[in-house]
């Protein structure tokens, strides 16, 4: 609303107030109008409600008082006003400006012996918690009537703490080092959190699907990468998009031959420092571990979600990146269901817990979160 509604609204309660003739008797303590409840804390992109109620009234025929907060933190959503009179009674909806963050709320009776003595509910508002930080639901400019002999405001402070971000990123990889390669790589961390994720490449590349049966006419290697533990995660961090670091499990094996052969992969991995980086908003990542080449590629998918649960898993389990667990997911993983890393139908997504190979676990990591949303 503009300024002009709020001083219409202001001078229809005066009017109403000089209307009404009212006793006053004494109360339990001083007319105090709160927010409630104080302190709040929230997450950020968390949804809120407050209550506003009114302490000690006595013989109240009307009311009126002020809502503001900080348009940059909170988003005003919707409010609810409620009559403290049993009488027929005037409370309409607040006047409300969203961009200077104000809301005003008023109420009078319509015949004085319904005047209003004790506590009550006056409204409900919900609000959005845009921006993490300290900020404010401030009450103010309290008019009752009759004039109490001391009104009390109490406001409310608000700590908005930063939302719980979900990061996942899909990657083809395209050289190591000086050398042209292919592969894939996934990334899933929590901001401030964890990570974890692995990564499968040939140098030289071996197809789409890096088919090694009938073996290809020269020699190849394939490489295999696990994050074995993230120490820093983190968003719009050294000069990157998405920043981990952290140890990463490594190994290699020349020219496998054979479903055994993969095996050779696991064991026996070297454990050494690794960063991973995305760059060019979202286009490439590096991913560069000590004593190996520096592994780079396109990303292909990337997605930010907001969650309120830190250690969350399902999202492990959710293929195609829809935030939900469901018989898509399921089907993913049945169509690759008997392949192994470097034969035909080998999907690297599908092979959710990594093991080179996709079978029964993969469907139950998959049938354990069925349903699950996040």
């Amino acid at each position: 609303m503009e300024k002009g509604s709020f001083i219409c609204l202001s001078l229809v309660f005066i009017l109403i107030f000089a209307t009404l003739n009212t006793v006053r008797v004494s109360g339990a303590g001083p007319t105090t109008l709160s927010i409630v409840p104080p302190p709040i804390n929230v997450r950020q992109y968390e949804y809120f409600t407050v209550s506003v109620y009114i302490y000690n009234a006595v013989d109240m025929t009307a009311f009126q008082y002020k809502v503001s907060w900080d348009p940059s933190f909170l988003d005003y959503i919707s409010s609810t006003v409620y009559s403290p009179w049993w009488g027929p009674a005037i409370v309409p909806p607040p006047s409300v400006n969203e961009g200077s963050g104000t809301a005003l709320f008023g109420g009078s009776v319509m015949d004085p012996h319904y005047a209003f003595t004790g506590s009550a509910l006056l409204a409900t508002i919900t609000f959005l918690a845009v921006k993490s930080g300290d900020t404010y639901i401030n009450i103010s400019d309290a008019i009752i009537f009759p004039p109490p002999l001391i009104i009390q405001l109490n406001s409310a402070s608000l700590n908005i703490l930063p939302a719980y971000g979900l990061v996942n990123i899909d990657g083809v990889i395209t050289s190591y080092g000086a050398n042209s390669a292919h592969g894939w790589i996934s990334i899933l961390g929590v901001v401030d959190q964890w990570a974890d994720g692995w990564s499968i490449f040939t140098v030289p590349p071996l197809g789409p699907r890096i088919m090694i049966y009938p073996p290809p006419p020269f020699n190849f290697t394939i490489y295999l990468a696990r994050m074995f533990n993230a120490s820093v995660v983190k968003l719009n961090y050294n000069a990157s998009d998405f920043w981990v670091s952290g140890f990463w499990e490594v190994s290699n094996f020349t020219n496998p031959r054979e479903i055994k052969d993969n095996a050779g992969l696991l064991k026996g991995m070297t454990l050494a420092p690794g960063e991973f980086s995305v760059k060019g908003n979202w286009a490439s990542f590096t991913l560069n571990i000590q004593g190996f080449e520096s592994i780079k590629g396109n990303v292909t998918s990337h997605y930010l979600h907001s969650i309120d649960n830190v250690y969350v898993q399902s999202p492990h389990v959710d293929l195609n990146h829809d935030y939900k667990i469901d018989i898509k997911d399921i089907a993913a993983v049945a169509i690759g269901f008997g392949s192994f890393l470097g034969f035909d139908r080998y999907e690297f997504y599908a092979d959710i817990n990594c093991d080179l190979k996709i079978d029964i676990k993969d469907i139950a990591m998959c049938a354990l979160n069925y349903g699950k949303t996040y």
